[in-house]
């Protein structure tokens, strides 16, 4: 709690806290591909500095969660296929706000722009939107 005090604690709104968030493990967490799927705790990639997209996921929203704000973790699939990614998002004001620390600013807006075209199938609690 301490840490993601230090990192979002100025910013009065999820939204721009998250961005802190998911910038702060963009910089300080390195991403690497796993060749067998494994969910480490965000303690564990704190540890090592080091995860796939779902531990970076799983380290932002913890903690985004430490410090009040409702994240959760979301899937990303290609339109019909089976998911391949997971990623951090919360839903303000009624909209789904996705972040994403293995991805740059540039890549999270064409990434939304694939959802709002249908070619990616995002996965929220288990809805499909």
């Amino acid at each position: 709690m301490i840490l993601a005090r230090k990192i979002g604690i100025d910013s009065k709104d999820a939204p721009s806290c998250l961005a802190r968030l998911v910038a702060w493990t963009r910089r300080h967490v390195g991403y690497t591909r796993e060749g067998v799927e494994l969910l480490q705790d965000p303690r564990v990639t704190l540890r090592y500095r080091s995860g796939d997209c779902d531990d970076h996921a799983c380290l932002v929203v913890a903690l985004a969660l430490a410090i009040g704000i409702k994240a959760r973790l979301a899937t990303i699939a290609i339109a019909g296929r089976e998911a391949h990614h997971i990623i951090p998002v919360i839903v303000d004001h009624g909209a789904i706000v996705v972040f994403d620390s293995t991805r740059t600013a540039g890549e999270n807006r064409r990434q939304v722009d694939r959802l709002d075209r249908g070619a990616l199938n995002l996965s929220l609690d288990g809805v499909h939107r």
